[in-house]
């Protein structure tokens, strides 16, 4: 794979090569970006977020025990920074109306079991807990990831390598084809 990125010879550190790939490692500077916890821009715990009657609650990890039966159906989860999210959280084009998709979804029990639905990670049935499901796109491929609360929090798996945002579902409210790809740029 080519990386669109323009390399200037200045920024060049070392290089391997092998039989089946080449290796650049350049020195440049990076964005730190903020996470969306108000107050803890360091914050890269998994972080549950939704918005209910116009007001976006951020729920912490520390917090989750306490505020977790208060969630709704469906819900946001990340560990990553999201870049400009007080810009971008009422724009429906990054941020999906979840209050507008639940109300066009199935009528399904919410606590009722997902049917087929394996973690990408461990490959076992999720039963009996919420399901983490997140649909991206990376080098114009569709991906989808779907998770335990305990593989989330965990993170340091390799769909980590990308940015995510989990839809969190406490049933099979809304068919999973059905939700938005989340744009993780």
């Amino acid at each position: 794979m080519l990386s669109k990125d323009k390399i200037s010879h200045d920024d060049v550190v070392d290089f391997a090569c092998s039989t089946e790939a080449s290796f650049i490692i350049i020195q440049k500077s990076v964005e730190v970006l903020p996470s969306i916890v108000p107050g803890e821009p360091e914050n890269r715990d998994l972080v549950h977020f939704y918005k209910q009657r116009g007001q976006w609650n951020i729920i912490k990890e520390e917090d989750f025990i306490m505020y977790q039966d208060r969630l709704p159906d469906i819900c946001f989860a990340t560990r990553h920074p999201v870049k400009n999210f007080d810009a971008i959280k009422d724009n429906p084009d990054y941020i999906p109306n979840l209050e507008e998709i639940i109300s066009h979804g199935i009528k399904a029990n919410k606590n009722a079991p997902f049917k087929d639905v394996k973690t990408t990670l461990s490959n076992k049935v999720i039963q009996g807990q919420s399901l983490y499901y997140a649909k991206y796109i990376v080098n114009g491929e569709v991906k989808e990831v779907y998770s335990t609360l305990e593989e989330a929090r965990e993170g340091g798996q390799v769909y980590d390598m990308t940015p995510i945002i989990f839809y969190v579902m406490r049933g099979p409210i809304v068919e999973l084809e059905d939700l938005p790809i989340l744009d993780q740029t």
